[in-house]
């Protein structure tokens, strides 16, 4: 397994589409700081940096679901796979070895779209305002949240055998869940009481009157949907593009599991694939 990951840092030192996607990450990050940085100077209102630092988060699963399925979907169009099988490699050593690369390729996004927000926003906007656990905390599961990332198209890109089958479902994963969480946030979003306006029959005066939103989400209903986007990796990122700390652990903990789970059920059936 060594030698299998080794030799996919080798080639992905010189993989183009990788670098671009770093500099799409770190670029989206950058471009919010300055944004920011302009409306506050026509504004004149502070801005902690704190909320600028991980609004990258959002977008980052979809460049992975890029970088990945098109990094591994070589493999197989240049029958690598079948090559490493052939000549002894474990179906597992090479499941692992290609995990793990995928990993090194989401924390290097994310690692170095944080340094290059940090760099550009600490001399436009100040330093960080929030507490030094909170940020480690939240570092922490960022980081979490690009493995959880890297284990779900790892796993989508070493099943589907086609490079471009495999870039299509995980390209339309990621925008699939992105648009989800934002529909869950719309919906939980929605106030429980909300202002109306009405006219008495007869009269010319119009009555203001609070009433019940009937969009508002209550009960079972509203916990579940608290918990999916929670669970979800596109959820997550836009709780921490925020800098939203509340549910933290929850966070982590899903992740977490979204790595044991995905690493564990790909690794089984990736062993009993019938590989060309």
């Amino acid at each position: 397994m060594n030698r299998i990951f080794c030799a996919n840092m080798m080639r992905l030192k010189k993989y183009k589409l990788f670098w671009l996607g770093v500099i799409l990450v770190a670029g989206y990050g950058i471009f919010n700081c300055c944004s920011i940085y302009r409306a506050l100077q026509k504004y004149e209102e502070a801005y902690p940096l704190d909320n600028c630092l991980l609004t990258f988060m959002p977008v980052i699963g979809i460049v992975l679901s890029v970088v990945v399925s098109m990094y591994l979907g070589t493999d197989y169009s240049d029958g690598t796979i079948r090559n490493k099988i052939m000549a002894g490699r474990s179906r597992n050593s090479i499941y692992t070895a290609n995990f793990l690369t995928c990993s090194v390729i989401g924390m290097a996004t994310y690692c170095l779209g944080l340094l290059s927000v940090v760099l550009v926003g600490v001399p436009l906007l100040g330093g960080i305002q929030a507490e030094p656990f909170t940020v480690v905390k939240l570092f922490a599961v960022g980081l979490l949240l690009v493995l959880a990332n890297a284990a779900i198209f790892n796993l989508i890109a070493m099943l589907v055998s086609n490079k471009a089958h495999s870039a299509v479902v995980s390209i339309l994963l990621a925008f699939g869940l992105l648009f989800l969480a934002i529909y869950i946030f719309q919906m939980l979003s929605q106030p429980e009481m909300v202002e109306d306006w009405m006219m008495s029959a007869g009269d010319t005066e119009w009555t203001k009157r609070v009433v019940k939103n009937p969009r508002y989400v209550s009960g079972w209903k509203r916990k579940f949907y608290e918990f999916l986007i929670d669970f979800l990796p596109s959820g997550q990122g836009i709780q921490l593009a925020s800098f939203a700390e509340a549910h933290a652990y929850r966070m982590a903990g899903c992740s977490v599991a979204l790595i044991a789970v995905s690493h564990i059920a790909g690794s089984r059936i990736f062993h009993n694939k019938n590989i060309k």
